[in-house]
């Protein structure tokens, strides 16, 4: 494009003169002053280069001389350069500028532009500097929060075009050296738990660089324990419907923690403020646990184990008091009893008794069925094993019919009936 400054020269005795000088676009300047050097056009801005952020990009450029310079103009433009739109300006003192607000998922082309002191605006920079626009990010192992090892993946996401990355836990990318760019990168996070920050950088094959660190962070934790396992009020003996609070102080949050002892496996405990759980999130885990029937525990080791949300196991603990339970109001659950008669006399069987402390089951019948059968009734049998269910009585064949119960007796000899049971030969 051709530029054509006409200075108008207006001199005392003088014919009016016009002077045109050739300097690549058409612009008038009417003047009135003596004729006089006209000023040099405006270093043209070289080296432009782009640091990209999300949804911005941090322009840089050089000049061979500022001195003349007074402001630079940024325009957006099309891959030719042509349709030119002003989109920022800084000061002469500036050599970059942050353009904020960008689209994402398009490419731009940026041209910079020095106006010099006088108000000439000179050539802009070429060719046009290309900008992919696109989300940047690393993620560290899918975005856990927790991990156990310190080998760990990085998802990297960046434009097409990312040549080299480099990942270091320093902020500034200390001691990191460049790699071959992939979605996927291996990295080995420091010794010690603790939260691991790491940042990244980025290269593309167009020379484009991105700008602030690229960063994730993890809790590296690679050990769980357990302070201390205890329940409330310890040194009582519990009966049937008794509360005990169960506690087991970890220091950490967000994992697992069960109390086990005769005759529980797993009850599970809670850090999330409910229950007897006063403060959610603070590392001590609780339960009340309502004493079920016919439980008895005698002198009891209470054990907590505990596993970390970063899947840690702390090696298991026991409470320093031992649990005693006494069912004292408590009677054996009574089994349902059933009967038939065959060639060979009566075939009773009933349903297995399931309390922890069964002593045996006791079998009794009565001759008279018009009156209920009790202990007082003859015995006809005393099976010591939870697992024996039934009975054959041959004697029913001396009798047109017989009455039967079953009574289950537990280790302090308190006794439940089954039902009754008639049987006819």
């Amino acid at each position: 494009m051709s530029k054509t400054f006409s200075y108008r020269l207006l001199l005392p005795g003088l014919v009016a003169a016009s002077l045109l000088i050739s300097f690549g676009c058409n612009r008038t300047i009417e003047s009135t002053d003596p004729v006089r050097t006209l000023p040099d056009a405006p270093p043209t801005p070289i080296n432009v280069s782009a640091r990209l952020d999300n949804q911005s990009v941090t322009l840089r450029w050089e000049v061979l001389d500022s001195s003349s310079v007074r402001r630079f103009r940024i325009y957006l433009t099309d891959s030719s350069g042509e349709s030119a739109r002003l989109r920022d300006s800084t000061g002469g003192a500036s050599f970059s500028r942050t353009l904020s607000g960008l689209a994402l998922n398009q490419t731009v082309y940026f041209r910079v532009a020095t106006v010099g002191r006088e108000g000439i605006e000179g050539l802009r920079s070429t060719p046009p500097l290309r900008v992919r626009m696109s989300p940047l990010s690393i993620v560290i192992e899918n975005g856990r929060e927790y991990i156990n090892r310190r080998q760990v993946t990085i998802q990297a996401y960046a434009p097409v075009g990312a040549a080299n990355i480099k990942l270091s836990e320093n902020a500034d990318l200390s001691g990191a050296v460049f790699q071959p760019f992939s979605r996927d990168q291996s990295f080995t996070l420091s010794a010690g738990d603790a939260v691991k920050h790491v940042y990244a950088h980025i290269v593309f094959d167009d020379g484009t660089q991105t700008g602030s660190p690229i960063s994730d962070d993890i809790i590296l934790d690679t050990r769980a324990h357990i302070d201390t396992v205890y329940f409330r009020p310890a040194g009582t003996v519990f009966t049937t419907g008794s509360a005990i609070d169960f506690r087991i102080r970890t220091g950490e949050s967000g994992g697992t923690a069960r109390i086990a002892f005769p005759g529980e496996n797993g009850i599970t405990l809670y850090d999330d403020g409910s229950g007897i759980d006063s403060v959610a999130d603070d590392g001590v885990y609780a339960v009340r646990y309502i004493v079920p029937l016919a439980m008895a525990v005698t002198d009891g080791q209470v054990t907590g184990s505990f596993t970390d949300a970063a899947g840690n196991q702390a090696p298991s603990q026991t409470a320093f008091s031992t649990l005693s339970i006494d069912p004292i109001n408590a009677d054996p659950t009574p089994v349902v009893l059933a009967g038939n008669s065959d060639s060979t006399g009566a075939r009773l069987t009933w349903s297995e008794n399931g309390d922890n402390d069964f002593a045996m089951y006791r079998l009794y019948r009565a001759t008279d069925t018009t009156r209920a059968v009790d202990t007082t009734n003859q015995l006809v049998a005393i099976l010591n094993s939870r697992s024996t269910t039934s009975f054959d009585d041959a004697v029913l064949l001396s009798y047109p019919a017989l009455a039967y119960r079953v009574y289950v007796f537990d280790r302090q000899g308190k006794a439940s009936p089954s039902n009754e049971v008639v049987v006819i030969r």
